[in-house]
């Protein structure tokens, strides 16, 4: 059977542990791509959480210079703060100007 690996930041991926995945836990984007280079002989499938991902320059690489692992990104929840504070960055932007009336940063 195939192994199946998650990197993630504490939290975003202990999910996939009842699904069968190990959970290997990580707070930078330097240390999950320490990991990554680690575990990338021992599983055919590593998910990296986009909160701690190396840049895609280097997945682009690992992905390309072998078949296996395949390594996927997985999109992860911010906090609600975090998401208004895009979402303001991102309309102002847009139309140059604080329309939501969200105020600070």
């Amino acid at each position: 059977m195939s192994r199946v690996a998650v990197i993630g930041s504490s939290g975003s991926c202990e999910v996939f542990r009842a699904l069968g995945a190990e959970v290997f836990t990580v707070a930078t984007p330097d240390e999950a791509k320490d990991l990554l280079n680690r575990l990338e002989s021992d599983y055919a499938v590593v998910f990296i959480t986009e909160d701690v991902a190396p840049q895609s320059e280097f997945l682009a690489k690992k992905n390309l210079e072998r078949d296996l692992p395949a390594i996927t990104l997985l999109p992860v929840a911010v906090s609600q703060d975090k998401g208004l504070a895009k979402l303001k960055r991102a309309v102002e932007k847009a139309v140059g100007a604080d329309i939501l009336g969200l105020g600070g940063e």
